[in-house]
């Protein structure tokens, strides 16, 4: 009875992570279409879509404009200001826009050693939330062979 139970809560649990990105990704596009057909009054399914689409292109034209750049710089420089929003703004900032390494800690005795990832952080974002259920393709890349494995120390 144990090995079911284990094998109905992984399942259950790999579905679960599989599901939410999915779940997410129909009711944003389920919200942004009837949002914007009924801004414009428009019957016809997935026109909402179009629009979005059509409003970020316009978006990114602004953004990469002179004006568009001090606009971006002036909001930036009020959500910073605002306690609560400045945290949040700066995590999710950091995550979508930051070329930063992505690291593992590999603990030894006297000493700590981290060990430089190939990875996006987004990557690294992915399997942690997914908890391992998501592995890109470059973990493992860089690392074979320059680091003993455990035990090897």
């Amino acid at each position: 009875m144990g090995r079911l139970q284990a094998h109905l809560r992984n399942k259950m649990v790999a579905g679960l992570l599989a599901a939410i990105p999915v779940a997410v990704t129909i009711f944003i596009v389920w919200y942004v279409d009837s949002k914007a057909r009924d801004l414009l009054h428009v019957r016809t399914p997935f026109v909402g879509i179009a629009i979005a689409l059509g409003f970020i292109y316009v978006l990114g034209i602004f953004v990469t404009s002179v004006v568009g750049q001090f606009m971006l710089h002036v909001f930036d420089g009020v959500i910073r200001r605002v306690p609560g929003l400045r945290d949040l703004y700066r995590s999710w900032k950091q995550v979508a826009l930051a070329d930063t390494q992505v690291g593992i800690f590999a603990h030894f005795v006297p000493t700590t050693r981290c060990i430089r990832l190939e990875m996006s952080p987004q990557d690294a974002l992915k399997l942690l939330i997914s908890g391992g259920n998501y592995v890109p393709g470059s973990v493992g890349k860089g690392t074979i062979g320059r680091y003993p494995m455990p035990g090897q120390w």
